[in-house]
């Protein structure tokens, strides 16, 4: 009826107040059969996140964990929207609603195949790139940003030829000889090892990036949250 209409109106805001509050009352009331939603993004599962998942579930086995494999600016809405816990990503962030803590540095690095040998152990500037095909991140991850941003505090623009969904595909695509890339140490290291790549001498500084934990400070973490978070090292 439209006076039910008008009614609804009114109370639907009030209403959904109490249901977040509802399910935060619940959620707190203990670890039995409780849900952790986390965001994290590739390069953190892959470079630390897995083996403190694999650590959690052996110590509580009827948590259900639900991750949620995504880039660092989508895990951002997703905290905001406490559609998460909270998110494990990489830092800087800057953004006053969320409370960072970082927890591991990164070390980025750029890489080429042998088809450019002749760059091996050559000094290079940033500027020297542009002559060269880029492999990159496509835009909207927080590794494209970086790289953008590195480029730009050079005075370089950054205008990659190959554009990727994944980090983990980077590395194969220069050892194939398809350009020069920009990855974590960790995801070519295998590859620097046998050979297949080589990393190349950037005389500019590249500013090191972090793996932080995400929290929302409008939203008190559960119980079993907090035990997560305790266990990837903050208290």
């Amino acid at each position: 009826t439209p006076e039910g209409e008008e009614l609804f109106d009114h109370v639907a805001p009030a209403c959904e107040e109490l249901f977040v509050g509802e399910e935060l009352l619940s959620r707190s009331y203990g670890l039995q059969g409780d849900t952790i939603r986390i965001g994290a993004s590739e390069t953190t599962l892959h470079y630390f996140l897995l083996p403190y998942l694999e650590q959690f579930r052996a110590a509580y086995p009827h948590i259900r964990l639900k991750i949620s494999n995504t880039t660092t600016p989508a895990a951002l809405h997703a905290l905001r929207e406490h559609a998460i816990d909270f998110a494990v990503i990489i830092a800087p962030v800057a953004d006053d609603s969320i409370e960072i803590h970082e927890l591991l540095e990164i070390r980025d690095i750029f890489i080429a195949g042998p088809q450019f040998s002749q760059l091996k152990d050559t000094p290079l500037h940033l500027s020297d790139l542009n002559a060269y095909p880029i492999v990159s991140m496509e835009p909207g991850t927080g590794t494209r940003e970086h790289l953008e941003h590195i480029f730009a505090s050079f005075g370089c623009h950054l205008t990659p030829d190959i554009e990727l969904a994944t980090t983990d595909l980077i590395t194969p695509m220069v050892s194939h000889n398809l350009g020069i890339g920009f990855v974590p140490y960790s995801f070519a290291e295998s590859s620097l090892i046998n050979g297949s790549v080589f990393q190349l001498n950037i005389v500019d500084p590249i500013p090191r990036r972090s793996i932080c934990i995400a929290v929302n400070k409008e939203f008190p973490l559960s119980v079993a949250a907090g035990k997560m978070v305790g266990l990837l090292g903050v208290t």
